[in-house]
């Protein structure tokens, strides 16, 4: 539990990333190109395709106790009789859409993180992804986010939809970087609330996208942050 955690070292390397921050640096114009169309979950099925997209697409809007399975249904061009023949409940389809969805994000995030990383450095890179992914085109995108985050805390299965890969791509980081964050606990954490709050932050200010990140992020990782 968190309780065990080191934070002090969190916090040292936090303070140490800000002493300095360096003068305003205007990022590349990169556009990340797995955010800018709607994915499809690609089954091979195009019914089922249709139904799951439009179960991220309704929970996304309405949140996942508004999203009821007429509505579900009514943006897929389905029947509910389709929908209860692939699956037991609401849930559990919103339990296959999530971990297809996060499969494929993942993926993609890590092949442009990649990408982006190798031409402009880790601190240009992770400022740039976090730019992209507050444009306020993708604010229903974020709610999405914000409610699969919600719902794992009351509902253990829909952690463990997308626990395995995460572990895999932490696997992957570690072997990328013997130093990284991913070999520390604490910072696997603050990483995870790092997200959440990036998220939440559009919510409060719509032009959050246009902040000056690099001046904060490129201290932080220079400092193995």
């Amino acid at each position: 539990g968190t309780k065990q955690l080191d934070w002090t070292v969190v916090a040292d390397k936090l303070v140490a990333g800000l002493r300095e921050v360096p003068a305003p640096i205007d990022l590349p114009p990169d556009r990340a190109p797995h955010l800018q169309h709607k994915q499809t979950l690609a089954t091979g099925d195009d019914q089922l395709d249709a139904l799951l997209g439009a179960a991220l697409e309704v929970i996304g809007e309405h949140g996942f106790d508004g999203a009821t399975t007429r509505r579900i249904v009514r943006a897929a061009n389905c029947t509910e009789g389709l929908l209860f023949s692939r699956y037991k409940s609401k849930l559990e389809l919103f339990l296959d859409a999530t971990k297809r969805q996060h499969a494929m994000a993942l993926s993609a995030n890590t092949a442009f993180m990649s990408d982006i990383e190798q031409r402009y450095g880790q601190g240009i890179g992770e400022s740039v992804s976090i730019r992209e992914m507050q444009r306020p085109e993708l604010a229903q995108d974020r709610a999405l986010l914000l409610e699969q985050w919600r719902l794992s805390w009351h509902w253990p299965e829909l952690s463990r939809t997308y626990e395995p890969q995460v572990s895999d791509a932490l696997e992957e980081l570690k072997l990328a970087s013997p130093t990284g964050f991913a070999h520390d606990p604490a910072l696997r954490h603050y990483a995870h609330a790092h997200g959440l709050g990036l998220a939440l932050l559009p919510l409060l200010y719509p032009d959050a996208w246009k902040l000056p990140y690099a001046q904060a992020v490129i201290p932080l990782t220079a400092e193995g942050l």
